[in-house]
């Protein structure tokens, strides 16, 4: 787990709260990965042993062919999902946790993938989304690592929309558009906003930070 020393106090109330709006791309067209690419770059992934830096590189391919959401099958029936949430789970384990555990080091190294990975399996599986959103423990890792990484933009950004996902489920079962957003009048765009939620996890902050 990350040194809890760089952590800063005065911005834990803001560890969900983006810097600058985030624009939804949703695009319904099939990307240039095939299921075939995906098996071998995921095999390479799950691989044990496997180089770090290899693992790594599969983790960060695996998260951009799975923004592809005609892939979400094979990676789901293959256990991506679970590992995925492992990942997450180990990254922010204590000292105690680790020494009792089979971590691996490269686990924080492929966290930012695997937090994109569940992000875009999230946005477009509303059984997985509905069956996660009933998970208390994965609640607790994502605001942990939220509050671990709070320098990583695009960490605070996966971690703030799979949150909104999850709390929000319901809504986002009718139309993936209904995830609270706010008008940008300079760009005409609508714009994910993490304000909308933080006060819904604010209530899990305590029990976390006291963990």
């Amino acid at each position: 787990m990350p040194a809890t020393g760089d952590l800063e106090p005065t911005k834990i109330d803001s560890c969900l709260i983006l810097s600058t709006p985030v624009l939804i791309d949703d695009d319904p067209t099939r990307s240039v990965f095939t299921e075939e690419g995906m098996k071998q770059v995921f095999d390479i992934f799950t691989a044990d042993p496997v180089d770090p830096g290899v693992k790594k590189s599969a983790s960060e391919q695996l998260a951009i062919m799975l923004k592809d959401p005609h892939l979400h099958a094979l990676f789901k029936s293959h256990g991506g999902v679970e590992i995925a949430c492992s990942v997450i789970q180990q990254s922010v384990m204590s000292a105690a946790e680790e020494a009792d555990s089979k971590q691996k080091p490269d686990t924080v190294a492929v966290l930012p993938a695997c937090l994109s990975m569940l992000h875009s399996l999230a946005r477009y599986d509303y059984t997985l989304r509905h069956t996660l959103s009933r998970d208390s423990e994965l609640y607790h890792c994502l605001v942990r690592v939220s509050l671990l990484h709070q320098s990583q933009e695009q960490i605070k950004s996966d971690v703030s929309h799979i949150l909104t996902l999850l709390l929000f489920d319901e809504v986002a079962k009718f139309d993936i558009g209904s995830v609270p957003v706010v008008f940008d009048s300079d760009s005409g765009c609508e714009l994910v906003s993490s304000v909308f939620y933080v006060e819904p996890v604010c209530k899990i902050l305590k029990k976390v930070c006291t963990c």
